[in-house]
């Protein structure tokens, strides 16, 4: 099959294959090293199960991350992605953002969903962003929501401070909502299996 052409329908199953995948072996790790922390297991693996559900989280964001990526008539964008090849139509996207850090190393990914609901995040890349213009001048009559960020990676507007403002809140908040969501879990598991334990 023609990578530039990957059914939508094909992208989503896998991409939702990938993400069940993920949060089941992630929520097992986690459970399973919450368990092996408390007293009652009395076990050193606790806490490296708990290190790679971790990663996982801090991973999972990224899943839609695509690389070697291809534009086919300035409309198709194909990347490889963890679960496959997936491809966006440029001409029926539903909406643009955008995800950096300035930490190092520093991450800015431009997000596009189409309205096959197929996503891809691409990292700087001047082709991709140009066909992306491109494609939003040719489709006047195609309005997908942008947001501020994006906007100024395109070079389309100044984005407003409130969406600055956002934006880098949405940037600190985001590792310790994670970091809750690793290690809440196997935490609980340790302190209800610590309680129960006789004696």
């Amino acid at each position: 099959m023609d990578r530039g052409l990957v059914p939508a329908a094909s992208a989503r199953r896998r991409a939702r294959a990938a993400l069940i995948g993920a949060l089941a072996t992630c929520t097992t790790l986690s459970v399973l090293g919450g368990y092996l922390m408390s007293p009652a297991a009395d076990s050193d693996l606790g806490f490296p199960l708990v290190a790679v559900a971790g990663l996982i989280m801090f991973v999972l964001p990224f899943l839609a991350q695509g690389g070697y990526a291809e534009v086919h008539d300035q409309r198709y964008l194909t990347a490889r992605t963890v679960s496959g090849w997936r491809t966006v139509d440029l001409h029926r996207l539903a909406r643009i953002s955008r995800f950096r850090t300035e930490q190092v190393p520093s991450i800015d990914l431009l997000m596009l969903v189409d309205t096959d609901g197929v996503r891809l995040m691409i990292n700087e890349d001047p082709e991709v962003d140009e066909a992306t213009m491109q494609a939003l001048v040719a489709n006047p009559a195609n309005a997908p929501r942008i947001s501020g960020d994006a906007a100024d990676r395109l070079g389309l507007s100044e984005p407003p401070p409130g969406h600055k403002i956002w934006g880098f809140a949405v940037r600190f908040f985001a590792p310790f909502l994670l970091l809750a969501m690793c290690f809440g879990p196997p935490l609980l598991v340790a302190w209800a299996v610590f309680e129960i334990s006789p004696g």
